[in-house]
């Protein structure tokens, strides 16, 4: 199980969180691709390895809405930030 920080930028919003992510080498998410779509879906993100490199990412479909739902804008951020001083 790989544990990384994971830093995205959506619609200007600066996200970091923690994800759990499982490697599957490419011929074992293959054959098992169902348990891989499962996984994914109770677990969060998978990932797929070639070559002990990582080549992709499978996500359950809810977790692909969140990514792609809008998150505010950079303004909006540095506005709710705790780090305000005033």
């Amino acid at each position: 199980m790989l544990m990384k920080p994971v830093y995205s930028v959506y619609n200007g919003q600066i996200m970091k969180e923690r994800i759990d992510m499982e490697n599957w080498q490419i011929q074992k998410a293959k054959n098992h691709f169902s348990d891989l779509v499962r996984k994914a879906q109770e677990s969060g993100p998978q990932t797929i390895t070639k070559d002990g490199k990582a080549e992709a990412v499978l996500l359950s479909m809810q977790d692909y809405r969140n990514l792609m739902r809008k998150q505010g804008s950079l303004v909006d951020i540095f506005q709710k930030s705790p780090l305000i001083y005033g």
